[in-house]
């Protein structure tokens, strides 16, 4: 397993390596290098290596920060190399024989660790560097969450809605972090399902269209902490096709049949 650490290179070398991948990686929004193709009578690409070798490799970075690496490549051919995921930038992206490659990674906003991968071509010939990215620690509103509140109570809540009539209502998050709300059913709708800090989150729900009651939940997440809403909508009045029914027939009549066939 390879580690990203600072120790690797000086202060003044990681500098650089940032200004020239900002400058050069187009990390914002990098493309995709073509898959690496030789020139027309060049030999054929025997070898490619990763620092030395010809497996794939694992890096865990040292942090949810910005930070940058290198990496060698050793080939006798012409190759490319490519990241799977927009916050990892590579430059150069294509080259020929030996060379250096300079990673340039984006901090992590999230209270969650993510993964990407850079991978090396050479004609028939590829390696793998897969990356994980631990958890940001603040950056872009992200950060590993404290606390998680929902109108204030670090709780569950249970609501009980006065009718089975289309209707909508708000609730606040409270929380320090990246978080993630979502509804157990289609007709529990939320205007925003994530976010970083406090806001208010505008919910609405559809007509029962049933003459029963029905349940759903809503579920607020923040790294490991998360919180339910119990939602409850008494029975239709009307809507489409529901409401409570005031009678009930069988062949016109209000009662109960007996039915002798004549045969077998």
């Amino acid at each position: 397993m390879k580690t990203s650490n600072i120790l690797k290179v000086s202060f003044a070398a990681i500098a650089a390596a940032c200004s020239l991948a900002m400058a050069h990686c187009a990390i914002a929004a990098p493309e995709a290098a073509e898959p690496a193709s030789e020139a027309v009578g060049a030999p054929k690409t025997s070898y490619l290596t990763v620092d030395g070798s010809t497996g794939d490799w694992t890096w865990t970075l040292a942090s949810g920060g910005t930070s940058t690496d290198t990496f060698a490549i050793g080939c006798d051919g012409y190759w490319s190399v490519s990241a799977s995921v927009s916050w990892i930038g590579a430059s150069p992206s294509s080259g020929s024989g030996n060379a250096t490659v300079y990673l340039a990674f984006l901090s992590n906003p999230y209270s969650y660790s993510r993964s990407g991968t850079v991978t090396v071509r050479a004609g028939s010939l590829s390696r793998t560097i897969s990356v994980t990215q631990p958890a940001g620690s603040g950056g872009g509103g992200g950060g590993t969450a404290t606390y998680l509140t929902i109108d204030g109570e670090a709780d569950d809540w249970t609501w009980t809605l006065n009718s089975g009539s289309a209707s909508s209502d708000t609730f606040s998050v409270g929380c320090n972090g990246s978080w993630t709300a979502s509804s157990s059913v289609s007709w529990i709708t939320l205007d925003r399902t994530s976010g970083s800090g406090n806001a208010t989150v505008s919910i609405s729900f559809a007509a029962n269209p049933y003459t029963y009651s029905r349940s759903g939940t809503v579920t607020v997440r923040a790294g490991s902490l998360s919180h339910t809403i119990s939602v409850t909508q008494p029975a239709g009045s009307g809507g489409s096709g529901g409401g409570t029914a005031t009678y009930l027939t069988i062949d016109g009549e209000a009662d109960d049949w007996t039915w002798t066939l004549n045969s077998g």
